[in-house]
């Protein structure tokens, strides 16, 4: 027999999708029937706990003992809290209103659950006898004591916290315990003395090494023990971290503590802010003036003392001695005067100049400058945007006028100039005269910039009596005054 071929069956397209989709159907609503419906969730359930709820002016005593077994107490006098012992400490009242708000109206997160009130026990939550805790008296004699425990280590951070003599045990906020657990010093409160730095006129430093800083219309200079230009840009930062300072933490009068072993007998360095006057101006919600107030001129003083460890150092205040970190107040007693001088000797800006003597080589020239109204072609006067009258330099040179262009290039070129580097310390040049001096002519006075032999290729440079610097010589034969 010969074997039979079997046909392949055609199996149309549209029948295959109307069959799928008959079988999408039928699945889909088996589904559909027996699937359970999904409960809606419930809300979460409220575990918060009441703990204490009073009126504020109930409470009028706290006596509060830290993780250190040191302790102080609070009285209620009329409508602050003074420190027991204490009449002229000056309280934080905005710390202490956090205190007496959480012994008024406290809320626990939860119960924790309940101790055996053993010493063991308590101590492995950190609420043994050595524990943080908090007294409470209120008006109508009765009184409490909360201990504070251990981080709860929860899902929402929670310390323990359990009421003394109790043995039920809460989850309360870690904020509850930064208010009691603390030192004395750290509830008084901190002055600001980050006053702006624009007010600045002068900068006084006594100690090892001492020297003052002022300036004139903005031009800082170094004033004693040398006249000396100072790096504006180094300036500009040194004030802009004044502006920044602060205290980290009160640490006792100068009365109660050891000076001396604060190094504040004597101090290691003292600073003196010579600040100008000013008006302090109060703006109501809207923005309008309210009142204004008219800041005379002052100086504050700070005292300088040891380092603490390698994070701060002491400072007296106002007869109080703080605790400053290094980030705030280091650079004070970092400063040091030969990193802010300036790297031109020539700093004085021509608007200052009243005249200049250049002798070289025997020879001297005097100019004379003087600033006379802008004249446009049509002989009006040349104002800027803002009406102000625009003026420019008439110059002299020994009475007869020269062109100011000229003398304003070259005097540009000598304010360019910059130093090479730093002479040896005492150096002493071969000869007392100069090779070329400079005298300038300011509303405050003269200043002066002398040059002297110094190597092949530089001049030492003697800025208002001073050797400091050494210069390059091409450069500085390059200004033609």
């Amino acid at each position: 027999m010969q074997p039979v071929r079997k046909k392949k069956r055609k199996i149309s397209i549209k029948a295959l999708t109307v069959v799928l989709t008959v079988l999408f159907l039928s699945v889909a609503a088996v589904y559909f029937l027996q699937r359970k419906p999904v409960p809606k969730p419930s809300p979460l359930e409220d575990l918060s706990v009441t703990l204490i709820n009073q009126d504020e002016d109930t409470l009028t005593r706290m006596e509060i003992t830290n993780m250190k077994g040191e302790g102080f107490t609070l009285l209620r006098e009329k409508e602050q809290f003074v420190v027991e012992g204490h009449p002229f400490f000056e309280a934080d009242q905005i710390e202490v209103s956090m205190m007496v708000k959480d012994l008024t109206m406290l809320v626990a997160n939860e119960l924790a659950g309940e101790v055996h009130t053993d010493e063991n026990s308590l101590k492995l939550l950190g609420l043994g006898e050595n524990a943080p805790r908090v007294k409470a008296e209120y008006k109508d004699g009765s009184s409490l004591t909360l201990v504070f425990g251990n981080s709860a280590q929860t899902e929402v951070p929670s310390d323990y916290l359990m009421f003394e003599n109790d043995n039920k045990i809460y989850f309360v906020s870690p904020e509850t315990r930064e208010h009691f657990d603390r030192s004395l010093a750290s509830l008084h409160v901190i002055p600001a003395i980050n006053f702006n730095e624009k007010l600045v006129d002068s900068v006084a430093v006594e100690g090892d090494e001492s020297f003052v800083l002022s300036h004139q219309e903005g031009l800082w200079e170094l004033e004693t023990p040398c006249r000396y230009p100072l790096d504006h840009v180094k300036v500009s930062q040194f004030l802009g971290a004044v502006g920044k300072m602060r205290f980290a933490q009160y640490y006792g009068s100068e009365e109660e503590l050891n000076k001396k072993e604060l190094g504040l007998m004597p101090p290691r360095r003292v600073m003196r802010f010579h600040l100008s006057k000013s008006t302090i101006t109060e703006y109501d919600k809207d923005g309008a003036i309210v009142g204004s107030k008219d800041i005379p001129e002052q100086t504050i003083t700070l005292a300088l003392g040891d380092n603490i460890d390698k994070v701060g150092l002491y400072c007296l205040y106002e007869g109080k001695v703080y605790q400053a970190t290094n980030v705030s107040m280091g650079f004070l007693r970092d400063l040091n005067v030969q990193n802010l001088l300036s790297p031109n000797p020539v700093t004085l800006p021509l608007n200052r100049l009243q005249g200049l003597d250049v002798e070289r080589n025997g020879a001297k020239h005097e100019y004379r400058i003087e600033f006379v109204e802008k004249i446009l072609p049509n002989n009006e006067i040349e104002r800027d945007q803002d009406g102000n009258i625009l003026y420019e330099p008439s110059v002299t040179l020994s009475g007869e006028e020269v062109p100011s262009d000229d003398f304003v290039r070259e005097y540009l070129k000598l304010m360019a100039l910059k130093h090479s580097g730093r002479l040896p310390k005492g150096f002493v040049p071969a000869s007392d005269q100069p090779l070329t001096n400079y005298i300038f002519y300011l509303p405050d006075g003269k200043r002066e910039m002398a040059l002297f032999p110094y190597d092949d290729l530089h001049y030492a440079i003697r800025v208002n009596g001073v050797f400091i610097d050494y210069i390059v010589k091409a450069e500085a034969d390059a200004v033609s005054l």
